[in-house]
């Protein structure tokens, strides 16, 4: 039996752990109080896609850095040492948060069990990855009347915005709903349609 790389390891345990929680609410297991960040699901794409490009990353500092090509053969200590060489190379605290995470979720630790503190996020120091717009600050009045009106009257969030189709409205006794919003950490919820909107 050939070898895995541990590229391929990894990426087995994450798609196991993704085909796990679909299905299951994070939502619903924080209210039952059942949720551990530490638990063997992931239940969201976008957290799947984060994890495993991450991941990825990781795995290939472990294979040209420490010759590292199984997972049986990692120390939990070459993982910290891995996240002291990224933050030398000038990865951001958000970025090696996100990779502490994936690589907590895939040894199924905690990311303190790595011996590296991560460095605290400033707003300031964050940097975008492109330049400061007009349409940064606002929308179009004229031009984007219909979608500004969608937003004031819903509290959506841009992406859930973004994938708004028409069959989502529902009229209910006369009020206008927004069914199947689909969110943060797989929550679909139910968004009334406001009628009377006060501006800040």
């Amino acid at each position: 039996m050939r070898t895995q790389r541990i590229d391929q390891e990894i990426f087995d345990i994450l798609e196991r752990q993704f085909n796990r929680g679909k299905g299951e609410s994070r939502h619903e297991k924080k209210q039952k109080g059942t949720f551990s960040a530490q638990s063997d699901f992931i239940h969201a794409k976008n957290t799947f896609e984060t994890y495993r490009q991450q991941s990825k990353a990781f795995a290939k500092y472990a294979r040209e850095t420490l010759g590292i090509r199984r997972l049986n053969d990692l120390k939990l200590t070459d993982v910290g040492l891995s996240f002291e060489y990224r933050k030398g190379c000038g990865d951001s605290p958000s970025t090696l948060k996100k990779r502490a995470a994936a690589m907590a979720k895939i040894l199924q630790c905690s990311s303190t069990d790595f011996w590296f503190k991560c460095p605290i996020r400033k707003s300031e120091d964050i940097k975008r990855s492109r330049y400061k717009i007009k349409m940064d600050d606002r929308l179009d009045e004229e031009k984007q009347a219909d979608i500004i009106a969608i937003a004031k009257g819903t509290g959506m969030r841009r992406v859930e915005l973004q994938r708004l189709k028409p069959e989502q409205l529902d009229l209910r006794n006369g009020q206008a709903y927004i069914v199947d919003v689909h969110g943060k950490n797989s929550l679909i919820r139910m968004m009334p349609v406001l009628k009377n909107i006060t501006t800040r």
